[in-house]
């Protein structure tokens, strides 16, 4: 516990249990905070006046704390060598089985193959995609499946494709594959031809066609939850998400095609700002450690990010300042208007799909000829439920 020769002292009069009841005494206490998982038995004391308990307590916060910077390094460290882009390509081995006869097993992959095949894959992926070559990892298997026009099987020869370089988006990864497996690709280069080796050595005949299918990075995406949000998600859990971030990216797709052609020079002005964050730099000078930087950058430099407070502290003050934010904003979108002036922040009395939830400006508006929709304020279990999601270790209450 690197005790001062005070504390030795006292410590040395002490009989044994009395001195555990102590020591064990303040890390229960330290426990009881919620800055530990660990529940320490023993009796309840404190470090107050006490410098045998208060030297127990302090290692205990140190222990905590250097735990905590192991596993958010350990995390740090395992984003490289997880997968950013995953695609798979499959093709026709051929069918058999025909006329009613019983399909044989689908052939495993000699290794020596797989090896070439994976290899030449990886060289051209890697080539294509301006990776480098330790970044693209590919493996090959041959499994069966039933054919489509019935009476037989297929074997098929499934590759996944698995990218960690952070610059390779998924979609350059699926054009670059769909180029280089198209039969029209006319590159002679000396990756594609031995890629091309490898496929006809396997049983992919030439001119055969290659599905290209994208796969979500599952891992890639729960680390990355975790690191920044420090919310441990199931895989399952994540993958539940998938059909509401599916219908949500379809949504503003359509959106932002209307967009882009109606205002076209816009748009294409808008793609060019970087989105920023705000970051805290400690070591900087005292007017310069408010940073406002591209996300990639704070990240990459190790910055803390900023989190904007308000001066509310209780959820009945966050409910009444969001109130008063909502009349504010409406009665400057619609000066004197019934709808400027409504309160609809009560879901039973006005449902969320009522007509006078909607107002349509006119030409004279602030905001002309768009429709306008006030969902109301969040319920109270609504924003309670939000701020206990990221409450951190630290935290004693919502933050709110």
């Amino acid at each position: 516990l690197r005790l001062g020769g005070d504390t030795l002292a006292v410590a040395a009069e002490l009989s044994s249990d009395d001195l555990h009841a102590r020591l064990c005494g303040s890390m229960q206490a330290f426990s009881e905070s919620g800055m530990t998982e660990e529940e320490d038995s023993g009796s309840t004391g404190s470090a107050e006046g006490d410098p045998i308990a208060a030297a127990a307590k302090r290692v205990h916060i140190e222990t905590w704390l250097s735990r905590g910077l192991q596993q958010l390094q350990e995390r740090r460290e395992r984003l490289p060598v997880l997968p950013c882009a995953c695609v798979r390509l499959t093709a026709s081995l051929g069918g058999s089985g025909k006329g009613g006869e019983v399909a044989p097993p689908p052939l495993p992959l000699d290794q020596d193959v797989a090896e070439t095949l994976q290899a030449a894959l990886a060289a051209a992926i890697a080539a294509r995609c301006r990776a480098g070559a330790s970044d693209v990892c590919v493996a090959a298997t041959i499994s069966a499946q039933e054919m489509e026009s019935g009476g037989g099987k297929e074997q098929l020869l499934e590759v996944l494709v698995r990218c960690k370089d952070r610059q390779v988006s998924l979609l350059s990864m699926v054009e670059a594959l769909a180029a280089i497996t198209s039969t029209s690709f006319a590159d002679a280069s000396p990756e594609i031809s031995a890629m091309r080796a490898a496929l006809a050595e396997v049983g992919v005949a030439g001119g055969t066609p290659m599905q290209v299918t994208p796969q979500w990075a599952w891992e890639r995406a729960q680390a990355e939850i975790e690191l920044t949000f420090g919310c441990a998600i199931s895989l399952e859990e994540l993958k539940g998400v998938l059909p509401t971030l599916c219908e949500t990216r379809a949504a503003l797709d359509s959106n932002w095609s209307r967009v882009r052609a109606a205002r076209p020079d816009d748009a294409q002005a808008l793609l060019g700002f970087v989105s920023l964050r705000r970051f805290w730099d400690p070591m900087a000078p005292a007017a310069e450690r408010n940073l406002l930087l591209p996300t990639e950058e704070g990240w990459k430099r190790q910055l803390l990010e900023c989190s904007s407070r308000h001066a509310a502290s209780s959820l009945q003050e966050v409910i009444a300042d969001a109130m008063r934010a909502q009349r504010q904003l409406k009665s400057r979108l619609a000066p004197g208007m019934e709808w400027g002036l409504s309160d609809l922040n009560d879901p039973a009395a006005v449902p969320p799909s009522h007509e006078s939830r909607m107002w349509c400006s006119c030409a004279r508006d602030p905001l002309p000829h768009g429709t306008h929709y006030d969902p109301g304020v969040k319920q109270e279990s609504e924003v309670l439920e939000q701020a206990q999601a990221i409450m951190g270790p630290l935290d004693e209450d919502p933050p709110f």
